[in-house]
């Protein structure tokens, strides 16, 4: 699709856009167009204008209840909007609650979790 009908889904939905391995997202704080690697305005030159843009859906959500079930599965999973951490559950009726921070090889046990957690949607985290 063409960048003005790409802008008006992102603007409208609040999905991102990307061009290539340029992704951009539309911000309501300011009103405008940003990209996503460095926050800054998108500037659109007569090349983006003309190129092929792609809309990027997110990926499916789930409630507290969904994801902890699938944790139980083996499935790293990801609460939005909280720490960047995958957060898997060890499977016993009593177990741990593992949590593993992105790019760190430990994984870490605790015996409960943040309520803020029951609250979030939550998405299978990718390794």
């Amino acid at each position: 699709m063409k960048l003005w009908e790409a802008v008006e889904i992102a603007r409208k939905t609040g999905k991102a856009i990307k061009n290539g391995n340029e992704v951009a997202s539309w911000k309501y704080s300011t009103d405008a167009l940003h990209w996503e690697s460095t926050g800054a305005f998108v500037l659109i030159d007569g090349v983006k204008i003309d190129a092929d843009w792609q809309v990027i859906e997110p990926p499916p959500e789930y409630s507290f209840a969904e994801a902890f079930a699938m944790m139980k599965q083996g499935k790293w999973m990801k609460p939005n909007g909280s720490m960047d951490c995958r957060t898997q559950a060890d499977g016993q009726p009593h177990g741990k609650w593992l949590v593993r921070q992105v790019g760190c090889l430990a994984t870490y046990q605790f015996d409960c979790f943040p309520v803020a957690f029951i609250e979030s949607k939550w998405t299978e985290a990718k390794d």
